[in-house]
């Protein structure tokens, strides 16, 4: 009987690869169970395509956890119901800021700020 060797190189290689393969699957997993349930799951580019805002702005939203989100491995996703609840709910009936709503944003900035700091 031959044996098989396979060096360090060709295993990482090899478990690279499954990695990427469950990754993938796991996605399309997910994205068939919200297909069934009648909802979109999305990625942060197509979030961005959404909500009409750049990259970095999703991921500091989403740092922050100001907005729904899953996070599977080094992945973000978003439930496009999730979305759009979290956007109804955030809405703002009057548009005028006052002196009130600034300090209660920069509160909010400054704690978010500390929270990630440590």
């Amino acid at each position: 009987m031959e044996q098989n060797t396979i060096t360090n190189e060709e295993l990482h290689g090899i478990i690279t690869d499954l990695v990427q393969k469950v990754e993938s699957l796991e996605c399309c997993i997910l994205t068939l169970v919200d297909l069934k349930s009648g909802d979109k799951l999305m990625d942060t580019k197509e979030l961005c395509e959404y909500m009409h805002k750049s990259k970095s702005t999703i991921y500091r939203i989403t740092n922050d956890r100001l907005v729904p989100h899953i996070k599977q491995g080094n992945r973000i996703y978003f439930r496009k119901r999730d979305i759009d609840e979290w956007l109804e709910k955030n809405k703002r009936e009057d548009y005028s800021t006052t002196l009130s709503d600034v300090e209660e944003m920069m509160t909010a900035r400054s704690v978010a700020f500390n929270r990630n700091r440590k």
